[in-house]
């Protein structure tokens, strides 16, 4: 979840342009074990400052700009606990689920890192590039689908690509404007692969496939 708590420059041209908070949670249920319980939760809050590249220039070819300042844990304490905080830079070209092509890097440097998980930047990486392209109406012979393919990639740490995540997304945008609704599940399929997935079990090498279903995006 990402939010503009505060404008820079003129709202009728630099939509994004200001400070930004974002939240991310990743929880990690494994569903197939006895009481089925929930692994480990990651709690992402971080603070934006955001310059849109129209606010710079109106050529394409100028990136958008992001200085950002986030902290991560999983809330437990003792040994199990897991926290670090990170602050950086960051450039993009595109917008992600409207641009045909979308590319972002940010690097940062991590700071009060846990005693418990000391070397965590490691195996979490100190940066990441991602790159998404929207194939759009037309590419497939369902009209009303509309896929999607990212990959990203944590890089820096005890080599130089940490983990690579490649998220397939099937939105069925039009599907729900035809029939009248606002309600429009997208379906997921991901695959993982490399350490720092969780942040309880950082130093772990998975690789994993997924289905899910996104009710919002």
């Amino acid at each position: 979840m990402r939010y503009k708590v505060l404008a820079i420059g003129d709202l009728q041209e630099d939509r994004d342009t200001g400070l930004h908070v974002v939240y991310r949670q990743n929880s990690f249920w494994h569903l197939w074990e006895p009481s089925a319980p929930f692994f480990d939760n990651n709690y992402n809050p971080e603070a934006m400052l955001y310059v849109e590249n129209a606010s710079i220039c109106k050529e394409p070819a100028v990136p958008s700009v992001q200085l950002f300042a986030g902290h991560e844990s999983n809330g437990r304490d003792g040994a199990t606990s897991r926290s670090w905080n990170r602050w950086g830079l960051g450039i993009d070209w595109g917008e992600p689920g409207r641009s045909k092509i979308y590319f972002a890097s940010r690097a940062w440097r991590a700071w009060s890192v846990g005693r418990e998980n000391a070397d965590l930047p490691e195996y979490a990486g100190r940066g990441e590039v991602i790159l998404t392209t929207t194939l759009g109406r037309g590419m497939c012979r369902w009209q009303a689908i509309v896929p999607t393919v990212s990959v990203r990639s944590r890089i820096f740490g005890r080599s130089v690509f940490v983990n690579t995540e490649i998220d397939a997304t099937f939105d069925t945008e039009a599907i729900g404007g035809e029939i009248g609704t606002r309600f429009t599940p997208s379906l997921e399929v991901q695959y993982f692969s490399g350490t720092g997935e969780n942040l309880l079990a950082y130093s772990k090498s998975v690789t994993a496939w997924r289905v899910g279903l996104a009710l919002e995006r």
